[in-house]
């Protein structure tokens, strides 16, 4: 199973960070950017002498899945498989909170299963060092994350 979720993962890698360009540059430190738009981005211990702390956080966010996840009793009971797209939020302080969590597809009871499931997964999200603007400000930077959520099945 979590050969599958690595695989899974690893191949989502360059979907983060690409699909979340925002359209305009945000100026104010009082609302989020995202990860694209931060002048320094959010940061795990371990990724300061990365050439790209955005590569090294989504090695450290992958490594924090594979090593927390567990597929929902009740999506393997039911053969439920899903897409899940969370927006993280790194906040100003370094916390690390779940802004959105969208599921595809999206029915009510795929919504139920895989946003409590995604919530479990992620409460105890270590810490970041906060991204800045321009100026030094600490500022909330936006990220988006997917995950599938998808049952081996004998070939």
């Amino acid at each position: 199973m979590k050969k599958a979720l690595l695989y899974t993962i690893l191949s989502c890698i360059y979907f983060i960070g690409i699909t979340t360009k925002a359209t305009a540059q945000q100026k104010t430190t009082d609302k989020a950017v995202f990860m694209y738009n931060a002048h320094k981005k959010p940061m795990y211990a371990g990724c300061e002498e990365s050439k790209d702390p955005s590569v090294c956080l989504t090695h450290k966010l992958n490594e924090y899945t594979i090593k927390h996840f567990e597929y929902p009793a009740e999506a393997k009971e039911k053969k439920i498989e899903s897409r899940v797209f969370i927006t993280f939020n790194f906040t100003k302080t370094g916390k690390v909170t779940i802004k959105d969590i969208m599921v595809v597809p999206n029915t009510p009871e795929a919504n139920n299963i895989f946003k409590k499931a995604v919530t479990k997964l992620f409460a105890n999200i270590p810490n970041v060092t906060p991204g800045e603007d321009e100026n030094g400000n600490k500022i909330d930077v936006l990220y988006n994350y997917p995950l599938i959520y998808r049952l081996n099945t004998p070939e």
